[in-house]
């Protein structure tokens, strides 16, 4: 059964609308730009897996969790 991960909305905040300012209006499509490239590059998701890997984990010896993170992060670049 895949875990549910509630996303909270202080991590996520809703940009308010504003008109006729050229710089926040570019502001904005920028961060838009930059959650797309993060959702579908799927490095948002290996974040969160690992994030809750992580938590969820008993407090491990420093150098099993450095292994294994970077053998992630490994298998995940050799993925693109």
């Amino acid at each position: 059964m895949p875990t549910v991960i509630p996303i909270q909305e202080t991590l996520r905040p809703i940009l308010p609308v504003v008109h006729g300012c050229w710089d926040y209006n570019e502001e904005k499509r920028l961060l838009e730009r930059i959650d797309r490239i993060l959702i579908l590059s799927g490095v948002e998701q290996l974040f969160l897996s690992l994030s809750v890997e992580r938590f969820e984990a008993k407090p491990p010896s420093s150098t099993s969790t450095n292994r294994g993170t970077a053998a992630r992060a490994e298998a995940f670049s050799s993925r693109r």
